[in-house]
């Protein structure tokens, strides 16, 4: 008898196409395109960003501090 048990790489496609799947149902970040994995999105002007995105563009040092 023949038993048809899926492989180490058939059951790491599987996995692959059901995290892609997974990632395809996220929104994407304006800037990066990514899909935000994060817990919270940032929605500026209508614009939605990932953390690190949304602190690349719209974070900057207070500069009045520094004098």
């Amino acid at each position: 008898m023949i038993m048809n048990i899926p492989d180490n790489y058939d059951q790491f496609l599987a996995k692959e196409q059901e995290e892609k799947a997974w990632l395809d149902r996220l929104p994407k970040c304006d800037h990066c395109r990514e899909p935000i994995q994060d817990e919270k999105i940032w929605r500026i002007s209508g614009e939605l960003y990932h953390e690190e995105c949304a602190e690349y563009l719209f974070m900057e040092e207070n500069e009045a501090l520094n004098q």
